[in-house]
């Protein structure tokens, strides 16, 4: 997707998330990872969250 290739170019931390088949508990699990990739020390810059089918 282009959203990937933006990433990868960017070398920023790529998830992502159907919006169909998700639930509330994966989205927040999903979430606490992207948080926690920006604020560790090793980051090379902020993750990119994709939800597909919105």
């Amino acid at each position: 997707t282009l959203a990937r290739i933006i990433a990868n170019t960017a070398r920023v931390p790529f998830y992502t998330l159907s919006a169909v088949s998700s639930g509330v508990k994966e989205v927040r699990e999903v979430i606490d990872r992207c948080k926690k990739d920006a604020a560790s020390m090793f980051s090379t810059g902020r993750p990119i969250l994709f939800i597909d089918e919105i």
